[in-house]
């Protein structure tokens, strides 16, 4: 049966590095800037960039712009899907710091390409948080899954503050949640994360890099399987029996000339059926959303392998190159072959 979570994540090949470790003693509160701000730091053309936050000692407290905030202790973890705006800082009342906040764009743009995680040392008191920032990054934007993701994923350690009294706001995450049980693979990872973080030793950026690939995964199973029934969006739709079904096929035949007839037949359902119950969940019709996966298979074959265009427009469903092409340049605004020159 197709995977169709890790066939996605193959094909968007997220990646994971770090901007850098830091220790701040209280009082402090910093803004971290969004997506754009950071891709032009770190001079990245990705489509996708997600931020995460991993605590390594101390609280810290976190607030989304504009939303509602909460606290984090040693072992939790904050993922912000689409790199929106957020404040960290010592507690809710902290002001943002000019310096403090300057500090970290600078370690950042330092950072960016060394080689090397840097390190950001602040403030006087004896009371302080120690952190690692990083990110994820991808050159194929995949909608369906990246617009199901919430503004905030807060993945709570089984060792960390625990479940307790809900802290202010966090009662509006509840969906956003995930928690680590003693343990088990989420909890063991998250700790090898953190004395990894802790141990500074040779080899840690990659080792952390990779860790925090596989969290993100587990940190997507999790949330997926946590939805309530009545959530719609893609990470819904592949627990659906019948959209779920449909999006197995396409997933595992892009190249078949599907129909909404045919998937429909498949999972014993109307046409009409289908088409309302595939778009309800997804967001799409089963045609546009076949058609989006056939250019996400595409640039992927483009930019990991030598086939000829030709060979990937027969993988990809299309009957000629000349249609193929046609279609790549009206979904990447660019010619197969001149956007894999460019992306190599």
């Amino acid at each position: 049966m197709m995977d169709v979570l890790s066939d996605t994540l193959k094909v968007v090949r997220l990646a994971g590095s770090l901007f850098f470790s830091a220790r701040i003693a209280a009082p402090w509160c910093a803004e971290s800037p969004g997506r754009e701000v950071y891709a032009r730091l770190l001079n990245s053309s990705a489509e996708y960039i997600t931020v995460f936050h991993i605590m390594v000692a101390g609280t810290c407290w976190i607030a989304p712009l504009g939303r509602p905030g909460f606290s984090v202790a040693a072992g939790d973890l904050v993922i912000f899907p689409h790199a929106d705006a957020h404040r960290l800082g010592s507690h809710p009342e902290a002001d943002p710091s000019a310096d403090v906040s300057q500090q970290v764009l600078r370690v950042v743009r330092e950072g960016s390409g060394s080689g090397a995680i840097p390190h950001l040392d602040a403030g006087d008191g004896h009371e302080a948080t120690e952190f690692v920032c990083g990110y994820l990054e991808s050159n194929q934007r995949f909608n369906p899954l990246i617009g199901s993701l919430p503004t905030t994923l807060l993945v709570r350690s089984a060792h960390g503050a625990g479940p307790g009294e809900p802290e202010a706001g966090e009662e509006l995450l509840e969906r956003q949640v995930v928690r680590a049980e003693p343990g088990d693979i989420l909890d063991s990872t998250l700790r090898h994360t953190v004395a990894e973080a802790r141990a500074a030793r040779p080899g840690g950026e990659a080792m952390l890099a990779r860790l925090t690939e596989l969290i993100y995964v587990e940190v997507l199973r999790r949330y997926m399987q946590q939805l309530p029934v009545e959530h719609a969006g893609w990470l819904a739709a592949l627990r659906d029996p019948v959209v779920g079904a449909v999006l197995q096929l396409m997933h595992a035949h892009p190249e078949r000339p599907w129909t909404v007839e045919e998937l429909a037949e498949a999972v014993a359902l109307s046409r009409s059926g289908l088409a309302q119950r595939f778009t309800d969940l997804v967001g799409e019709s089963p045609m546009h959303y076949l058609y989006g996966w056939r250019m996400q298979v595409a640039k992927y074959l483009l930019s990991q392998t030598t086939l000829r265009v030709s060979a990937i427009a027969e993988r990809t469903g299309y009957e000629s190159e000349a249609a193929f092409s046609r279609a790549f340049k009206r979904a990447v605004g660019q010619p197969p072959g001149v956007w894999r020159e460019l992306a190599s």
